[in-house]
């Protein structure tokens, strides 16, 4: 296990993108789990991010997804902007287009991987250290 979220909340996430017309691959869904990792609201991040993947199949995705991801911490709109240089009001007219909604998405997954690629391990780590820096402290 790989995320921080249960075996059935992956299963769900890469069954809603198989039957979306989507092929969901292990980097996308470990990019879309070290980043909400770091957000406010883990699980709700995680399905917000599997949700705008769905609606982009369809040429759909808007600005209520990507709001709905950055209400939970995570800056969507300024990841967008610098990989696309597109403004707010870009990024809701070219998310309308199967097209640029596909173009939005292959964007934001590597801006999410390069922001926050490897989270998880990395918060694991530090509970680590300081499980035996506090162990350490006992046997003193």
């Amino acid at each position: 296990q790989t995320t921080p979220f249960q075996i059935e909340d992956a299963t769900k996430a890469f069954v809603a993108l198989k039957s979306a017309g989507i092929e969901p691959s292990m980097d996308m869904l470990q990019t879309f789990a070290d980043t909400a990792s770091v957000s406010v609201d883990s699980l709700g991040t995680f399905e917000a991010l599997i949700r705008m993947v769905q609606r982009s199949a369809s040429g759909g995705m808007g600005l209520e997804e990507l709001n709905m991801i950055s209400d939970r911490g995570i800056d969507v709109l300024g990841i967008l902007g610098e990989k696309l240089n597109l403004t707010k009001d870009d990024i809701a007219e070219y998310g309308k287009t199967a097209e640029g909604a596909a173009a939005m998405v292959k964007a934001l997954t590597e801006g999410l991987n390069e922001k926050f690629g490897g989270a998880m391990h990395q918060k694991w780590t530090i509970f680590l250290l300081k499980l035996l820096i506090w162990l350490l402290h006992l046997n003193n």
